[in-house]
């Protein structure tokens, strides 16, 4: 008895793309959080686009200019905050991708505890190129609390 459709190297190509997006998926957080605005920016098509509701960002030396301008400084050691990354569900058709997942932001108390700061969901595009799959568009949308509550209750940008 066979699951699924298609032949096996189908299904087996589908199994290694959804593979491929979860480890970019796990990948910018991981680069996010340790200050590595060049691995990050390495996940963006050329012509990639990252949104959030503060503006929107195309290209990857827009995207590594928005990282430096409100992040902080490049491979900087990062003690303040990171993000977990969850529920991904991911659409592949062909060469492109869609992709929507949950984040919460995680930032020390005034006592160093983690105090969750802001949940959102990452709302993806992904596009098959030569060298593999790349984000295409992320929007960035703030759920709890929205970006104006969150601005208000923490810094956008930290020391390191």
């Amino acid at each position: 008895m066979t699951s699924g459709t298609g032949s096996i190297e189908a299904r087996l190509q589908r199994v290694e793309d959804e593979l491929a997006i979860r480890r970019i998926i796990e990948d910018y957080a991981a680069f996010l959080d340790g200050r590595d605005f060049k691995g990050y920016v390495s996940l963006f098509a050329p012509d990639g686009n990252w949104t959030n509701a503060v503006g929107s960002y195309t290209g990857q030396d827009a995207i590594y200019q928005m990282l430096l301008d409100d992040v902080g400084v490049d491979g900087a050691p990062n003690r303040n905050n990171f993000h977990i990354i969850t529920n991904e569900r991911i659409d592949i058709d062909g060469d492109t991708a869609k992709s929507t997942c949950r984040y919460l932001f995680i930032f020390p108390s005034k006592t160093r505890q983690p105090v969750t700061a802001l949940a959102g969901l990452y709302q993806d595009e992904f596009v098959r190129l030569e060298n593999g799959w790349k984000i295409k568009r992320r929007e960035a949308i703030e759920v709890l609390p929205t970006h104006d509550e969150w601005e208000k209750l923490f810094s956008l940008k930290t020391d390191s």
